[in-house]
C-alpha cells in the first residue's frame, strides 16, 4: 500500500517551535520538506540556528516570499486568503 506524500514548507523555521517541527518531520513517512523560511536568518544554513538538526545541513533558510512561491502561490494570493478570513 502506497502512502500519499505531502510537500511541506515550514514558515518560522528559526523559532523553537519551528525547530521542533523540523525534528519531528524527519521521521514522518509521508512528509517531504521543500523549504524552511526565516526572514531574520535568510541565506543561513538551518544548522546555524538548530545545530542538532544534522540531517538538514544542506538546507538554507529562505524568506517568506520565496517560501510562498515554493508552495505554488504568489504573495498576492496569500494576501487575498488572509483578508478573506
Amino acid at each position: 500500500m502506497s502512502t500519499a506524500r505531502a510537500n511541506v514548507l515550514v514558515f518560522g523555521g528559526s523559532t523553537i517551535t519551528g525547530g521542533e517541527i523540523l525534528r519531528l518531520m524527519r521521521y514522518h513517512p509521508a512528509l517531504d520538506l521543500i523549504g524552511v523560511s526565516g526572514d531574520q536568518v535568510e541565506g543561513k544554513p538551518v544548522t546555524h540556528v538548530h545545530p542538532h538538526l544534522h540531517h538538514l545541513r544542506k538546507e538554507v533558510f529562505v524568506n517568506d516570499q520565496e517560501g510562498i512561491k515554493r508552495i505554488g502561490y504568489s504573495v498576492a494570493d496569500t494576501r487575498t486568503i488572509a483578508s478573506a478570513s
